[in-house]
């Protein structure tokens, strides 16, 4: 593949995690994005040295998904609220 199509194909993946991003999400944070970018377009494509390996493992090593948790980037978070902080009929989550 030539680098003008990587490129390419590069800039409609990151462009597409952007259009997928909740609303709210501010937009002067994209470059907070990139390497969540990165990370999963590496996961999709394949290894040119080994063809059975992601470019993210050839790379950096098989992939933890315990460590690094993917979703789509700028998604909405709600976070667990202890139970001793909520009222008895309270939402058991507030935004994050």
């Amino acid at each position: 593949m030539q680098w003008k199509e990587q490129f390419k194909h590069s800039k409609n993946h990151y462009i597409a995690g952007l259009s997928s991003a909740d609303p709210r999400f501010p937009m002067v944070l994209w470059d907070r994005i990139l390497e969540h970018a990165t990370i999963s377009l590496n996961l999709l494509r394949p290894s040119r040295l080994n063809p059975k390996l992601s470019a993210q493992a050839q790379l950096h090593g098989a992939f933890d998904y315990n460590v690094t948790p993917l979703a789509p980037p700028g998604t909405r978070v709600i976070i667990h609220e202890k139970s001793h902080k909520q009222k008895t009929w309270a939402p058991h989550g507030v935004d994050g």
